[in-house]
Order: structure tokens, then C-alpha cells, then sequence
């Protein structure tokens, strides 16, 4: 019986981890793809990418976690200018 109300309680649980490509990102933020990379590169405030697999060296497919998006665009909206 706790099997079928695992689904449930998963579905509501706030800290599910969620992969968002760069893509989703891109229309989450309204960052350009070539901002975003920007900010990827140069902005130590903005969350890094999770690589799930690399060829060779270098990084075949990321995703970023989504909490970790939505926590940076929240610290934009407190340090705005008012």
C-alpha cells in the first residue's frame, strides 16, 4: 500500500529534482542564447550546468537544475533597483 502513495507524495515534494535543457533556460529567463552563455562563462552568481555525458573532453549534453534557476531569477528580483 505505501508503494502506491509514493507517486503522490513525489509529485508534491518541492525538492524533486528537474533537468531543464538549455533551451527551457533560455525561455524561463528571456536570456539570448549567446547572453546566456555569457553569464555561463563570466557570472559566478548564475548556477552551472549539470554535464551528464562528455566525447572525449568535452561536454556532450547538459542540463541545468531547475531550483537552481528559479533561485537566481528570485536573487535579480530582490536586488533590484527600486
Amino acid at each position: 500500500m505505501t508503494a502506491a502513495v509514493a507517486p503522490d507524495i513525489a509529485a508534491r515534494n518541492e525538492d524533486e529534482l528537474v533537468f531543464l535543457t538549455t533551451q527551457d533556460v533560455i525561455e524561463k529567463t528571456g536570456l539570448a542564447s549567446t547572453t546566456l552563455q555569457r553569464r555561463r562563462e563570466s557570472d559566478p552568481t548564475f548556477p552551472k550546468p549539470v554535464v551528464l555525458s562528455r566525447v572525449g573532453n568535452r561536454p556532450r549534453c547538459i542540463r541545468w537544475v531547475k531550483s537552481e534557476v528559479e533561485a537566481w531569477m528570485r536573487r535579480q528580483l530582490d536586488n533590484r533597483l527600486d
